[in-house]
């Protein structure tokens, strides 16, 4: 078999961070560290994607840091972004966390 060289860049990160949902927010975090880097850029959906990994481990703190660096690096999140953030809260009760999202 021939060597295949797979080049990285932001949309291979978000197709892995994505496929990676399930394997938890730490290596959805550490694929975004790798991307920074590279000095790759990530995208909405691609912190969307790593949002949607702490929403299923309910991993809160990890979802509102995301959130976070997402604004800091001036990125618009979404209606999903606030969804997945909202979510991960939810069933830890983090629930004035929650509504003081709603009011920034």
């Amino acid at each position: 078999m021939s060597d295949h060289h797979v080049q990285k860049d932001s949309r291979l990160y978000f197709g892995v961070v994505r496929a990676c949902c399930s394997g938890g927010p730490l290596l959805a975090m550490r694929l975004l560290h790798e991307m920074s880097d590279l000095s790759l850029e990530a995208g909405t959906s691609t912190y969307n994607a790593a949002a949607y990994s702490c929403r299923n481990s309910s991993d809160w703190q990890s979802a509102l840091w995301l959130l976070q660096d997402m604004l800091d690096r001036r990125l618009s999140a979404n209606m999903w972004t606030y969804d997945h953030v909202v979510c991960s809260m939810r069933s830890t009760f983090q629930w004035l966390d929650a509504l003081q999202l709603l009011f920034e």
